[in-house]
């Protein structure tokens, strides 16, 4: 079996169709970390504790459109029927 990382042909590495010499690549694996740590800097103050929806309760607190929202999404849902869920008995 040939080793093929100690032949004396160089190697290239591909980045879609393109051939990328050692000089590319090391651009290319200086620009990848210095996105990965940018990623990183923009979680350190990201709290991943609290579940998603304990950082956005109350988001829409006294929001008069998120009110409508929800009016009409009720509105909505009981014109649909099925039977699910309270219902007013209209009389």
């Amino acid at each position: 079996m040939v080793d093929v990382w100690r032949t004396k042909k160089p190697r290239r590495a591909y980045f879609g169709e393109r051939a990328m010499g050692p000089a590319q690549l090391e651009k290319r694996i200086a620009a990848l970390e210095e996105e990965l740590a940018r990623l990183k800097s923009k979680l350190e103050g990201f709290d991943t504790l609290k579940p998603w929806w304990e950082r956005i309760a109350g988001t829409f607190q006294d929001d008069p459109v998120y009110e409508k929202a929800m009016k009409l999404g009720r509105q909505y849902r009981r014109s649909l029927g099925g039977g699910r869920g309270k219902r007013k008995r209209e009389h």
